[in-house]
């Protein structure tokens, strides 16, 4: 969907991605299928800065 589709195509080109959501249930978005992409947020939660640029950092570090 177009939500997600960025995700896709990041996926598909191997390339860090941060997730954030804050408007569905963390169940549904916790698709652990690759490493290089991580997920941030709640239904009603979205995730603060400190999380974000933290998840960034992580990922960018490991290339």
């Amino acid at each position: 969907g177009v939500d997600t589709g960025l995700t896709h195509i990041a996926a598909a080109f191997v390339r860090p991605t941060v997730e954030l959501y804050c408007d569905s249930p963390r169940w549904k978005t916790e698709g652990n299928w690759s490493p290089r992409i991580v997920n941030l947020g709640d239904m009603g939660t979205a995730p603060g800065v400190a999380e974000v640029v933290a998840a960034a950092r992580r990922l960018l570090e490991s290339r």
